[in-house]
């Protein structure tokens, strides 16, 4: 009897001590993915630090300044202004490059495939992470998407500040681009700035598509491109409201572009193109009322403002979107024949007035 309860208090104790041991071992185990966890979740970067990088390299000293002088866009300068936001890669490159003198070019112009594994970039994104690539800064299988963590910000801001970072232009055998950057070149100044490279992009990536006769009218009649608004437009204009990406002065001869979008580009020589051959608003108001209504989804508001606006902007989707002209020929039949005449029969049409 005294032999059995002794081999139960060992069995018991036996017991108790394999408990205990189970115990610590699952709280050391805890501790040490705890550990891990904090270990592999690194501080992110959130837009207190970014804006004062920001501030540090413009000597700006506020949100609404970084947004009036073109370093961020509205829906940056709001994301800034939540300085507990987390910010992505492409955010970041987008707003930092400028900042420091890399202006991307249109992402089409170089040989980089598009992230994988995440919605599409848009455009200005897009083009800042082939620019990143391209410089260096970052490697092709980055997430655009993903939060950069506050050590990459600081590696990155580093390797800008060394001010060796160059991205190679892209091959473009336009006068107006060339003139500028061998101006540039001999007298030893960036040929791009905050204002100008984007309209220097909506150009590019819009200068394959604009009819090769226009181009030759325009350059024969002696019209200039410039790649942002004049210094007085909003006095000239003070209805704009600083939301114009570009505009035509038959007067100056000029056409100004201050939006990336290749379709600015082709909306701007479409009004070029019209007035060399006589389309007048009267000419356009029947087809404007005819149809304008059937494309304001598909166009926009703005298309709506009046026949002159609407054909612009139905001229530059037919040359950006091929593939839709079966389509636009019958659900807006007058238009598509506007379009293909101007277009395709622009020398006939000059010829005739």
């Amino acid at each position: 009897m005294y032999r059995d309860q002794f081999s139960k208090a060992v069995r018991v104790f036996l017991l108790t001590f394999v408990l205990l041991y189970c115990i610590l071992i699952a709280t050391l185990a805890n501790n040490h993915r705890q550990s891990a966890i904090v270990s592999f979740n690194p501080r992110l970067t959130t837009s207190d630090d970014l804006l004062n990088i920001l501030y540090k390299q413009t000597g700006l000293s506020s949100i609404g300044e970084l947004a009036e002088v073109k370093y961020l866009t509205t829906a940056e300068a709001k994301l800034l202004a939540d300085g507990d936001s987390f910010l992505n890669y492409a955010t970041v490159w987008r707003i930092l490059l400028p900042v420091f003198g890399i202006y991307p070019y249109p992402d089409e112009c170089y040989n980089i495939p598009q992230y994988p594994y995440t919605t599409a970039l848009t455009e200005n994104y897009a083009n800042a992470r082939v620019t990143a690539i391209l410089c260096g800064l970052t490697t092709e299988d980055q997430c655009p998407d993903a939060l950069m963590t506050l050590e990459d910000l600081r590696k990155l801001v580093s390797k800008l500040e060394l001010g060796e970072v160059v991205l190679p232009a892209p091959k473009c055998d336009s006068k107006y681009i060339l003139d500028i950057e061998n101006v540039a070149k001999i007298a030893g100044e960036p040929a791009w700035n905050v204002d100008t490279y984007r309209g220097r992009n909506s150009f590019i990536s819009s200068y394959e598509l604009i009819p090769t006769e226009w181009l030759t009218d325009f350059e024969a009649c002696d019209w200039k491109i410039e790649f942002q608004l004049p210094e007085n437009y909003e006095s000239i204009n003070p209805t704009s409201n600083g939301t114009v990406m570009g505009v035509t002065y038959y007067e100056f001869k000029t056409i100004y572009i201050c939006n990336t979008s290749a379709r600015i580009t082709l909306h701007e020589f479409t009004h070029f193109a019209a007035s060399r051959v006589g389309w007048t608003a009267e000419f356009l108001d029947d087809v404007f009322k005819d149809e304008a209504s059937t494309m304001q989804m598909t166009l926009g508001d703005y298309s709506q403002q009046n026949s002159s606006e609407y054909l612009a902007d139905f001229v530059a989707y037919w040359l950006l979107y091929p593939e839709t002209r079966s389509t636009l020929r019958i659900i807006t039949p007058q238009s598509a024949v506007l379009a293909e005449e101007l277009t395709e029969g622009y020398l006939k049409l000059r010829a005739a007035r």
